[in-house]
């Protein structure tokens, strides 16, 4: 090999391990890995933030087994823009991880200017979605979904489904142990008595109503009766 391209390998690889760092830099929206389907065996690794996509591929054949030493990965590095614009790396993820994944990627690369909005007008307008909608959307990155589990989100959701809330309503949905998902999933019968306890004196809710919905979106089962 001539020193000139010598060079120009030293060259490639350092550009691309600098956009490699930038890649890398940006928020995580997924990471997974996974072989390809029939009559193919090709093992691919898929990571995915804000900034990217890193596909790396490592050829899986009788010849690579027998070798000494395992052949690196193909490795395809592209920014936001470029993955966008890369109909084959989309249709590679597409095939290996499936539909959910690809689309999933899609969304929260190409739409990431949905987070630039001011966070009362982001509110305003997913609390506008369905709640199926909601859910899909927490999906998409962390920003999101600490944004679709928000108080204020809930409280949004609470109005625009079951109407104006009462001052007691909002007294009890204040208490950090309730909160609003949990009031708006409340069946009725059990929201009175728990306001019937606090007009008693009882300061705290019971057991029942203070155990608030988990992180994973549980309320995705009740969310087809509304």
């Amino acid at each position: 090999m001539s020193s000139c391209d010598s060079l120009k390998l030293n060259s490639c690889a350092s550009e691309n391990a600098k956009k490699r760092r930038h890649i890398e830099a940006g928020e995580l929206l997924l990471e997974m890995s996974a072989q390809e389907r029939p009559p193919l065996k090709d093992f691919c690794y898929l990571k995915a933030t804000t900034e990217g996509v890193i596909w790396r591929k490592w050829a899986i054949s009788p010849r690579n087994l027998t070798l000494p030493q395992a052949a690196a990965p193909s490795e395809t590095l592209l920014f936001r823009e470029e993955y966008l614009d890369n109909a084959n790396i989309q249709t590679n993820v597409l095939s290996v991880f499936g539909s959910l994944t690809a689309r999933r990627i899609a969304c929260a690369i190409g739409d990431t200017w949905l987070l630039k909005m001011p966070t009362r007008a982001l509110i305003s307008t997913i609390s506008c979605l369905s709640l199926k909608e909601v859910f899909y959307l927490s999906q998409v990155c962390r920003a999101l979904r600490k944004l679709c589990l928000c108080e204020e989100m809930w409280e949004q959701i609470y109005l625009k489904h079951l109407g104006a809330a009462s001052l007691e309503v909002k007294e009890f949905a204040s208490q950090p142990e309730v909160g609003w998902q949990k009031v708006f999933f409340m069946d009725r019968l059990q929201l009175q008595k728990e306001l019937g306890r606090r007009r008693k004196g009882s300061s705290r809710p019971s057991s029942q109503a203070s155990c608030k919905s988990s992180d994973s979106f549980t309320f995705l089962t009740q969310a087809t009766d509304h």
